[in-house]
């Protein structure tokens, strides 16, 4: 028994590294699903040191399992289908086989940013993988402080919430994921309940050049970004969606 614990001791330190390093997954509380971790720990136990082929298939089973959502409904069956997986990955080098498909594009326009939610959190990920500007400031979002996962504040509604309401929308619009950038709190405040399409000239004047690398580092394609200095709410979210998918899925395929 002192033997095994020891043992998955160190796959866990493993894990954990693998997470922090080739993830960027900064604690406990930013991991989509705990079962993730729990088969992950299994992985690194039978394979303590991947090599270069075998990281690259761990690196894309993790962001699979991510946006399938394989998780959130595991059960026993599953439970034994994955060990038999990472057994015969193990064994003769093939992919880590995920059995739940891959979701639509709409996952992104249907799941809401709450605390609790795994692709909330796959977004969290995302999006610091990608280090986010500031569009108010050009500076670097702090992502290690936004990954902290207890400050909201780090977090904006591209359309501001406030805005959208007095539109009309429905708390399932206004909170989708689609709708979501890191923000510094203090250029959150300043954009508060401003129309999109004020705030959003400004941000332009005030990156020139560097508009597209800025809206590039937040995920949002230049077509979303003309489609909110039109006001356009639906349109916006649409782009966004189909652009944060293609970016996911590259992720779970390369």
């Amino acid at each position: 028994l002192k033997t095994a614990a020891g043992t998955i001791s160190d796959a866990y330190k493993r894990a954990v590294d693998f997470l922090a390093t080739h993830i960027g997954v900064p604690n406990g509380d930013i991991i989509p699903y705990v079962n993730q971790l729990v088969l992950l720990v299994e992985i690194f136990r039978l394979v303590p040191m991947p090599d270069a082929a075998q990281l690259r298939s761990i690196v894309r089973w993790f962001w699979k399992t991510s946006l399938s959502g394989h998780f959130g409904g595991w059960n026993t069956g599953m439970m034994a289908d994955d060990h038999e997986g990472v057994s015969l990955f193990v064994r003769s080098g093939v992919e880590i086989p995920v059995s739940t498909p891959l979701p639509g594009s709409d996952l992104w326009l249907t799941k809401q940013f709450r605390g609790n939610n795994a692709h909330a959190k796959l977004l969290a990920i995302i999006l610091a993988h990608h280090h986010p500007f500031d569009l108010l400031t050009g500076q670097r979002i702090d992502t290690d402080k936004a990954l902290a996962w207890t400050n909201s504040k780090e977090y904006h509604h591209f359309f501001p919430d406030a805005y959208l309401r007095t539109k009309g929308e429905s708390p399932r619009r206004r909170n989708c994921l689609a709708n979501f950038v890191m923000l510094s709190s203090s250029s959150n405040k300043l954009i508060s309940d401003r129309v999109p399409s004020e705030y959003l000239a400004e941000v332009g004047d005030g990156a020139g050049l560097n508009l597209e690398a800025w809206l590039q580092s937040n995920l949002i394609p230049g077509p979303a970004f003309e489609a909110a200095l039109r006001n356009d709410f639906t349109l916006f979210l649409e782009l966004r969606a189909q652009h944060l998918h293609a970016v996911a899925t590259t992720l779970a395929s390369s």
